[in-house]
């Protein structure tokens, strides 16, 4: 039901619809290691690296793997066509260090670097997920997050699993992308998940509970999984799409970077329609429709102009 969705305001519809791919855009996943040999990731896979000190063993890749394929998954994913590199920060318990998710953190921004140059933070094609958080806050980490941001990698944090404040836990930095998880999985309703962090660092909510993807189980499982990480998965993948749709709109300058993803995916987020968001949460949920995509009138249906949330009305 989440890409179902994501690409639709109102009532879902059972499809999906998309408008790019993501292809030629970058994916890292700062996670458990992924399960390379899936189905999902096929042809698509590049180089990565392992910060916990041991060799990556995929038997043991369930988190990453599932995050990997809403992000970039062929079937389950919005980035359909996105190149992703595997980023090991947890161990095979799921469990990391301040040190290994830092040597992760700077290993995507070294990897970028050496694709696309140096201090490029005006123009992107490259996304990483943060499918985890610390119990408490850490400012090294927080600084890493927003020097990723700088060098022109839009970066998405999961909100966390505790039902407190986001505010209260790290990585966080307001040049990212801190997602909530939604809940319409049965009634439709639109309630925040019960597990999901909220307060005044949330920039949107995505699907987060009853989310299907790729499992580490042959090539082809599959599993249903929750949590903040799943959603911030999905937004993951859909900020390649927004990449994708800047590269055409201004080829060759510099008008794409983190900041303008950001605020393409807050405005066309369809407002108001979280139910108990949270005190000091917004109540956005993203979208991605091929019809909020116009920026002129004539791009609209006849008699209908071009809002400045980018929807025809």
């Amino acid at each position: 039901w989440g890409l179902d969705r994501m690409s639709s305001r109102g009532p879902r519809n059972g499809a999906y619809t998309y408008f790019h791919d993501g292809k030629n855009n970058d994916l890292y996943i700062l996670d458990t290691s992924i399960h390379t040999a899936h189905q999902e990731f096929s042809g698509r896979m590049q180089s990565g690296t392992s910060c916990t000190g041991g060799a990556s063993d995929w038997s043991n890749t369930v988190h990453g793997t599932h995050i990997a394929s809403l992000a970039g998954g062929a079937t389950y994913g919005a980035g359909k066509a996105a190149t992703l590199h595997p980023v090991q920060v947890l161990d095979m318990n799921g469990e990391g260090t301040l040190t290994s998710v830092l040597c992760g953190i700077e290993w995507t921004v070294n990897n970028h670097k050496s694709s696309h140059g140096s201090n490029n933070g005006n123009k992107s094609k490259a996304v990483a997920v943060l499918g985890w958080g610390l119990m408490g806050q850490s400012a090294i980490l927080d600084e890493a997050v927003e020097e990723t941001v700088k060098e022109g990698i839009t970066v998405v944090i999961a909100a966390g699993n505790e039902n407190a404040d986001a505010c209260n836990y790290s990585p966080y930095s307001n040049l990212a992308i801190t997602v909530a998880a939604v809940d319409d999985s049965l009634t439709g309703s639109h309630d925040r998940s019960p597990f999901s962090n909220y307060g005044s660092c949330i920039d949107l909510f995505a699907p987060g509970s009853t989310i299907t993807g790729a499992s580490n189980v042959g090539t082809d499982g599959s599993v249903q999984a929750q949590g903040t990480s799943t959603a911030a998965g999905m937004v993951a993948g859909v900020a390649t799409l927004y990449l994708s749709e800047m590269s055409q709109e201004y080829p060759g300058n510099k008008k794409q970077g983190p900041q303008k993803v950001k605020e393409k995916m807050t405005r066309r987020a369809e407002p108001n329609v979280i139910l108990d968001a949270g005190l000091g949460t917004t109540a956005n949920l993203m979208t991605q429709t091929t019809s909020s995509m116009c920026r002129y009138a004539s791009q609209c249906p006849a008699g209908r102009k071009c809002r400045h949330d980018g929807t025809c009305g």
